[in-house]
């Protein structure tokens, strides 16, 4: 397996939260704009078992978000600073490595994204009109201010994977994308390496599965959709845990990533779901 960091530049605004299951999904949907739906079958046949991609969620460049940890394994100790502790969430890479959480950075600090309301009207579609009232109701859009990794954990299909993404790109990704959201250019693929250690965190949303060790977890329930084709447009509800999960093995391994494939849970054995995670090393000063 091969990982990569992929820096992109945002573009336009974005509808759709850069999310690493969402992101997996525009990507096999590029993939079957490009090569067929056959072939996008044949990437999949064994994904429950040997995933050919894993992509992460979308982060601040050369940043991570500070892993799911208990606070003492963190060194956020002191007494009085809870709230303050969380507010500081981004951690550069460097640091994150070293287990140095001590320069974490609030939101406000990295200035990396802010919300931009639109205000949109409900439209009757067999008149054209707003019907016998006015129905106004706020779109919420992402504009990503600054530079954005995104990391590819890729087994096999390289070439067919990098042309997607570049499609996605032009496309635009997730919701109103025909609206021009969502569009971003590429600005670099860098290898990097896969590195052993006992302390790992999730960059994308997972499928808890089991492992040699403990992992530390917030909760989401998801409502995913799927192709707009399909007489029933939604996956089943899943619960997943949250991006930054934190995991610490019994000992020490060279580990890629963590979770489920989940596969034919909305009545098609076709359907998939990114229930994978890839994991991140990290170092943690303050076990004891």
């Amino acid at each position: 397996m091969k990982l990569y960091k992929t820096t992109i530049n945002p573009l336009t605004p974005f509808a759709t939260p850069l999310k690493g299951d969402t992101l997996f999904g525009s990507i096999c949907w590029a993939i079957v704009y490009l090569y067929g739906e056959e072939k996008l079958e044949e990437m999949l046949k064994d994904y429950e078992n040997e995933p050919f991609l894993i992509v992460s969620d979308g982060f601040l460049k050369n940043h991570l978000l500070k892993p799911t940890f208990p606070r003492y394994f963190l060194g956020e100790m002191e007494d009085g600073k809870k709230k303050e502790y969380k507010k500081k969430i981004w951690v550069e890479i460097e640091d994150v490595l070293k287990g140095d959480f001590s320069r974490a950075k609030k939101e406000s600090e990295v200035e990396f994204k802010k919300d931009l309301f639109e205000v949109k009207n409900s439209i009757n579609y067999k008149t054209f009109t707003t019907g016998e009232g006015f129905g106004p109701f706020i779109v919420d859009n992402i504009i990503y201010l600054k530079e954005v990794d995104i990391y590819f954990l890729i087994n096999s299909y390289e070439e067919e994977i990098k042309k997607a993404f570049k499609l996605l790109s032009k496309l635009g990704y997730g919701k109103d994308a025909n609206l021009g959201k969502g569009r971003f250019e590429i600005v670099s693929w860098e290898e990097i390496e896969i590195r052993e250690s006992e302390y790992f965190m999730a960059l994308s949303d997972f499928v808890r599965s089991e492992i040699d060790g403990i992992i530390y977890y917030d909760v989401i329930t998801k409502y995913p959709k799927t192709r707009g084709d399909l007489p029933n447009p939604f996956k089943n509800p899943l619960l997943m845990a949250r991006a930054g999960a934190g995991i610490k093995l019994n000992k020490k391994d060279k580990l890629a990533y963590i979770g489920k494939g989940i596969k034919g849970f909305n009545n098609s054995d076709k359907i998939v779901h990114q229930g994978y995670s890839i994991i991140f090393p990290i170092g943690v000063e303050n076990e004891s």
